[in-house]
């Protein structure tokens, strides 16, 4: 029986007795002779995988046991370690005392490291579940806010973390880090993710998966739990259905590979509303009415092709914002007419008697110059104009009144089923 010691993937080179490891590298070898090489920095990490030592093994042990890896050493004193891709450069070099000839043997005799290539390995994979569909690569945080349930095993994939979270309660996202440790929680910090290659490690029970890597986690979440954002700056309007011939926000489209809310957003600066659609579409808009038809935001659910963890509508639905960095504050005076406050407004028993207009260029004047003839005018949904002599319903807070004028994005006219409300100067309050 051998004698076997394992380490962690950053531990130094064990030293014990020397011999020569049998040489097998024929044509059907499941490894390759790779040439001679020096660790160059004793302070730099030459490992990714484990390690272990022996004074009876051969080549072909050490191949299967990192037969999860993509190449592995061995060093003067039989210390086997498991490496994934390595390109001759960082702390392991070519050394400068064994030529591109030199023998294995003769190379670990001048204290130098023999590096092989696994020919048998298959790249990692990650989860495939279209219940939990892959987000990306993110970086663990000192902040643990995020984590809400977790725990570690040796033989952990993505499977039983999945199994895990959905146990232990209604977690929207899972994640995996550096093979042997999961996650779950209920949301998901947008600026921690990181390039994919820095989640290569296999996953302890799997190691053709992937689970991460150190202080990195592969990211996994549900599709209904993509976020809609509702404060600053974005608003959230509602999920609407829209047609491809005539979109419901007609000001300008810009669409790329690379959206997310705030692409879309500053695309839309000088427009009241934004939207976007099928992961990759942004649509921006002044005015436009979608009251009566929003539909569940189950319909809106794609993620965004540039960030993953929210939500960038549906096909052919929009996810509809309102602009709030497009900074509105309604005039105090128009025309004579005083501002009085956003008002509640019923369609069965209006608060105004009279419908003056309905224009896709509404504005404050356009309105008062419609209602010239009244004590009260009114602006409702962006586009809607309305009179009377007479004023019912009450007051209402002024964020119920966030719909931008559509002839002009700085001013509010109304909201849905609101009313944004002038009198006359000389009318008593």
């Amino acid at each position: 029986m051998r004698s076997i010691h394992v380490s962690v993937a950053l531990s130094t080179f064990s030293f014990a007795a020397a011999r020569s490891y049998h040489q097998l590298t024929n044509a059907t070898s499941p490894f390759t002779y790779k040439g001679c090489y020096v660790q160059t920095n004793s302070s730099a990490p030459a490992l990714d995988g484990p390690t272990e030592t022996s004074n009876t093994a051969e080549v072909a042990d050490c191949s299967d046991f990192c037969s999860g890896y993509q190449s592995f050493s061995i060093d003067a004193d039989w210390t086997c370690s498991c490496r994934n891709k390595f390109d001759g450069t960082g702390p392991l070099q070519g050394s400068p005392t064994c030529s591109d000839d030199c023998s294995e043997t003769d190379c670990r005799e001048d204290g130098g490291i023999s590096l092989y290539e696994n020919n048998e390995y298959r790249s990692p994979v990650r989860y495939d579940d279209s219940s939990f569909p892959y987000i990306g690569c993110y970086k663990k945080t000192n902040s643990t806010d995020f984590i809400e349930e977790s725990f570690s095993s040796p033989a952990m994939t993505a499977t039983k973390c999945v199994d895990y979270c959905l146990g232990s309660g209604m977690y929207y996202y899972f994640a995996v880090e550096n093979g042997t440790t999961c996650y779950c929680s209920s949301y998901l910090d947008p600026g921690a993710q990181v390039e994919e290659a820095q989640c290569n490690s296999q996953c302890g029970g799997d190691s053709g998966e992937t689970c991460g890597g150190r202080s990195r986690m592969t990211m996994y979440g549900k599709p209904q739990s993509l976020a809609v954002v509702g404060e600053e700056p974005y608003y959230y309007q509602g999920c609407y259905p829209d047609n491809t011939t005539h979109h419901r926000l007609t000001a300008k489209h810009k669409q790329s590979e690379a959206m997310d809310l705030e692409a879309c957003r500053e695309a839309c600066s000088e427009y009241p509303n934004f939207g976007v659609e099928n992961g990759n579409e942004c649509f921006c808009g002044r005015g436009e009415s979608w009251r009566g038809d929003s539909v569940s935001n189950d319909y809106c659910s794609t993620p965004c092709a540039g960030h993953a963890g929210l939500a960038c509508g549906g096909d052919r639905h929009l996810s509809i914002y309102s602009n709030s960095a497009l900074r509105v504050l309604n005039p105090s005076d128009v025309n004579g007419y005083n501002r009085l406050s956003c008002w509640t407004n019923d369609d069965d028993d209006p608060s105004l008697s009279v419908r003056a207009a309905t224009d896709p260029l509404m504005s404050l004047g356009l309105c008062q110059s419609s209602c010239a003839d009244y004590e009260y005018f009114a602006t409702l949904n962006g586009t809607q104009c309305l009179c009377g002599n007479s004023l019912s319903g009450g007051a209402a807070l002024e964020n119920q009144c966030n719909i931008h004028c559509g002839g002009d994005a700085g001013q509010w006219c109304g909201g849905v089923d609101h009313l944004y409300v002038y009198k006359k100067a000389n009318l008593p309050a």
